[in-house]
């Protein structure tokens, strides 16, 4: 018999989970999580929390799906346990209850990259939800994702360069409770991510010039797949931080666009 493979195709494949809305570009949300996860070697399994439509002036038009369907798709994706999770965006108080059902008292690595505001301070959920959510996931959360704006809201402290971005991820550290990972996309020359596990930590890399989308949601993919086969936090940014230099200097040029893709 001929094979269509050239080499006999892996019998078992460890999976990743992901909760995130359904963005039609794959610029962000559960496309480019799987696509990510896909390329680091593992299978990407998706709850989907809503649609997003989001156009070039970053205006988001939302489509909420119900808690059940919400609540089904979770119970399938625990069905075959995953090695880590990824909870991005969840739109609404009832189903970050939903979600803590299936978050609570695991033992697997959970990164949570809410995305709530954009880098532009564009709000994409709502305060009622995101404090839910705070109250409820990060107790079981092994890593809080945001980018610069999101940590202003949360610290209610000014964040623009690399000290004041250390000084937020330990004030949330001491408010939450929780390993706190900043990243420093919105700065020049040289990106300074600021993560905090009792201490401050940098992850630095060189500033490539561009309009890239994706850069969020890559970022925290890699991460998740990373703590997938660590338990260094720091070790898992550090590889992740590496590969997303890689992922933007290959990016590729989509309509107005350019989405970051690893190679």
């Amino acid at each position: 018999m001929i094979s269509l493979f050239a080499e006999e195709p892996k019998k078992d494949l460890s999976t990743i989970a992901v909760v995130s809305a359904f963005e039609a570009t794959g610029r962000m949300g559960l496309l480019r999580d799987s696509a990510v996860i896909s390329k680091r070697g593992y299978a990407a399994t998706g709850a989907t929390s809503a649609i997003d439509i989001i156009n070039a002036y970053d205006d988001v038009s939302r489509f909420e799906l119900s808690c059940e369907v919400l609540s089904k798709s979770l119970k399938t994706m625990f069905e075959q346990t995953p090695l880590a999770i990824k909870i991005g965006r969840i739109v609404s108080e009832a189903q970050v209850d939903v979600v803590r059902e299936f978050t609570k008292d695991c033992d697997i690595p959970v990164v949570l990259d809410l995305s709530f505001q954009s880098k532009s301070g564009h709000e994409r959920t709502s305060k009622k939800t995101i404090d839910l959510a705070m109250k409820l996931l990060i107790k079981d959360t092994t890593l809080l994702m945001l980018n610069h704006q999101e940590a202003q809201t949360l610290s209610k402290m000014t964040v623009f360069e690399p000290r004041s971005m250390c000084e937020a991820a330990k004030a949330i550290y001491d408010i939450f409770g929780v390993n706190t990972l900043i990243s420093g996309g919105h700065l020049d020359r040289i990106i300074r991510d600021m993560y905090f596990d009792g201490s401050c930590s940098e992850f630095g890399a060189d500033h490539i010039k561009g309009q890239f989308f994706g850069t969020g949601d890559t970022f925290s993919s890699l991460i998740t797949a990373a703590l997938a086969s660590s338990n260094s936090v720091g070790d898992g940014i550090a590889e992740s931080r590496e590969l997303m230099s890689i992922a933007i200097s290959n990016s590729h040029k989509v309509g107005d666009w350019s989405i970051v893709m690893l190679p």
